[in-house]
């Protein structure tokens, strides 16, 4: 009788032995590359990589010795020859990343139009494009891909400096799609960007990062998560300023943008999470960044207005993330900050009059929030303004964290002089106040 720590059987080959579905599992982490190779293991294998549904196609392993630059041309019929000689069962995904900007006569929209168009006729369920391309270009996929009725996941990053415009056809029809990705995409028409958030009836999560997508008319009554990270075409203020949506059944909603975006929010009434993060502008730059304080006092009162009616638009949250540019990046002088530019520091009666005026210290406005989360926390009187607001309103909070803001040699930082651990953790329940501080130091 065989024990489970005997030696194989005849030098039995179990991994061979296993079910083709259990194989495909296993090569799904893997390159194509790698699992092509599989093929000169045996008879059995031979084939094997033939029937993946799982297809992982990256560019950089295809580096020529002693050169740092890829074989693009070896990558590209590698690829080629993958769909062309696979047999004929479906494909459940396909993650492509390409260095596109080291193509060189390569004709990159072409390459993506085909291997695109063989990925749809095998009922491609999920769909990853990662191209990294230098040069601004525009690519028209094939109009069957907006129109797949297999496809679930879609991601589009042409991730480098520049976007890459996309044209979409006159015909969208995404019956199953739940998962939508864009980044480094522009679709600047308003009537082509809502026309193909409107035919995702089943979207469920949609991802805009450092896009210049039009969003002035975003219809999507199943989605539940909805992220936006710097969606603004600066090279001109007059595109894409205004940002409409509309999803009655979303969850969580993380917005890393801008301020001078106006945001409509309608009827977020299931909205359970809320991070926000603004900024003037990229802290990137190569010049030296604005600041609140430069800004005109017409250009101050119109972002505080849009952040106030941006933080009304979320009154149904339950947990609420907060960064220091809604408080202000920089807010030791009072004339900063952008809600409170009249600030008297020395009239303490009139602490949280700005916020209540901005309707804050509404029932309505605070009603559902339980928890909340401050970064950059320097004890400033507008942070003081904020939390007293909340404190006194809103009436089934039960914990407030606050990460201060802290740089120096022996600060554990996250990149934006956000420490990490908290400052000030605020426990409350219906008796009692519970305060902890620690590695407590002087705020002011």
């Amino acid at each position: 009788m065989k024990t489970r720590n005997s030696p194989f059987h005849n030098n039995e080959d179990r991994i061979s032995n296993l079910p083709e579905v259990l194989i495909h599992h296993i090569l799904s982490f893997i390159d194509m590359k790698y699992a092509v190779q599989t093929s000169v293991l045996s008879r059995r294998w031979r084939y094997i990589w033939a029937s993946l549904p799982t297809l992982i196609l990256r560019s950089y392993l295809f580096r020529l010795p002693h050169w740092s630059n890829t074989h693009v041309e070896g990558f590209v019929d590698f690829v080629d020859r993958v769909l062309m000689l696979r047999d004929s069962s479906n494909i459940h995904s396909i993650r492509l990343d390409w260095n596109g900007s080291l193509a060189g006569d390569i004709d990159v929209p072409s390459r993506l139009n085909t291997w695109t168009l063989a990925a749809v006729r095998r009922n491609v369920q999920e769909l990853s494009i990662y191209l990294s391309v230098w040069l601004y270009q525009t690519i028209q996929f094939p109009p069957c891909l907006f129109t797949c009725k297999s496809l679930t996941k879609l991601e589009l990053d042409f991730g480098s400096k520049y976007e890459s415009g996309i044209i979409l056809p006159n015909s969208i029809d995404l019956p199953m799609l739940k998962f939508l990705k864009l980044r480094r995409v522009s679709i600047e028409d308003e009537k082509s960007s809502a026309k193909l958030f409107s035919s995702c009836p089943a979207l469920e999560s949609l991802i805009i990062e450092k896009c210049c997508v039009n969003l002035k008319n975003v219809f999507a009554p199943k989605l539940k998560h909805f992220t936006i990270r710097y969606n603004y075409d600066k090279t001109d203020e007059s595109k894409v300023l205004s940002i409409k949506l509309y999803a009655p059944n979303l969850v969580s909603f993380v917005c890393k943008s801008y301020m001078l975006l106006d945001y409509s929010l309608e009827n977020l009434s299931s909205l359970v999470t809320a991070y926000i993060d603004m900024m003037l502008e990229d802290e990137q730059e190569e010049n030296e960044p604005e600041t609140f304080a430069t800004l005109s006092t017409e250009v101050k009162e119109l972002y505080a207005q849009r952040m106030m009616k941006l933080l009304r638009a979320l009154h149904n949250v339950k947990v609420l993330t907060l960064s220091p540019w809604i408080l202000e990046k920089y807010p030791y002088d009072p004339r900063m900050y952008p809600f409170c530019d009249e600030i008297n520091s020395n009239s303490p009666n009139n602490i949280g009059d700005d916020w209540e005026e901005a309707g804050l210290s509404l029932p309505c406005m605070l009603y559902h929030l339980k928890f909340v989360k401050i970064f950059g926390v320097k004890g400033c009187i507008n942070e003081l303004k904020f939390l007293e607001i909340l404190l006194k309103n809103a009436m089934v909070l039960q914990q407030v964290v606050l990460y201060r803001y802290w740089q120096g040699p022996d600060a554990s930082l996250d990149g934006r002089g956000y420490e990490q651990e908290a400052l000030i953790f605020i426990s409350l329940d219906l008796t009692c106040l519970h305060l902890l501080c620690r590695n407590m130091k002087r705020l002011i």
